[in-house]
């Protein structure tokens, strides 16, 4: 399995970038959405997808659901 372009993940990642995020916090929300992927109970869901950014300022929860959307739009890598 091959890895996203470098270019892909900024793509990814800008809203949440422009929305005032730093890239560590960033990175804890993806890592967050890969293990409740995994093992959460609520897995795949639409609302689980949002929980993980209920708490954060209205700006933020709108880059996630951007960011969200712009991963579920990329290509698998080859």
């Amino acid at each position: 399995m091959g890895q996203l372009a470098r270019t892909q993940v900024r793509w990814v990642v800008e809203p949440l970038l422009a929305a005032g995020l730093t890239v560590g916090e960033v990175e804890a929300l993806v890592f967050r959405l890969g293990f409740e992927a995994v093992v959460g109970s609520d897995r795949g869901t639409v609302a689980g997808v949002h929980a993980l950014v209920a708490g954060e300022p209205p700006a933020v929860r709108t880059a996630w659901a951007v960011a969200v959307g712009r991963m579920i739009e990329l290509e698998p890598p080859s």
